[in-house]
């Protein structure tokens, strides 16, 4: 896996939790409770905008996190090595995944 296939399928993940929240196609209980919420057409316009740039930050924050180019909750800002279960390197900080994360999530 490389770097970007990483950060990638974390793209990939927000959107599908995203979808899996609004269309109501799926079980969960984010889904439930937006469903008991019988929202108009505007409401659920506005929601999926909320959820959207809520997933956005904490996606994009905890990969920046990994890269150690911001803190994960109040832990000290530090990098960390990530290695595919093969033991090849995904990353190992640098700003990498730092780059990637913005390029997916914020362009």
């Amino acid at each position: 896996m490389t770097t970007e296939e990483f950060v990638r399928g974390f793209k990939v993940e927000k959107d599908r939790l995203l979808k899996s929240y609004i269309s109501g196609s799926t079980e969960t209980a984010v889904s439930a409770h937006i469903r008991s919420m019988g929202l108009n057409t505007e409401q659920s316009d506005t929601m999926r905008e909320v959820l959207d740039q809520a997933l956005t930050d904490t996606f994009y924050t905890i990969l920046l996190g990994l890269d150690g180019c911001a803190r994960i909750g109040d832990a000290l800002q530090q990098g960390f090595k990530i290695q595919a279960e093969d033991g090849s390197e995904i990353s190992s900080g640098g700003g990498a995944i730092e780059a990637l994360a913005y390029e997916y999530f914020q362009t």
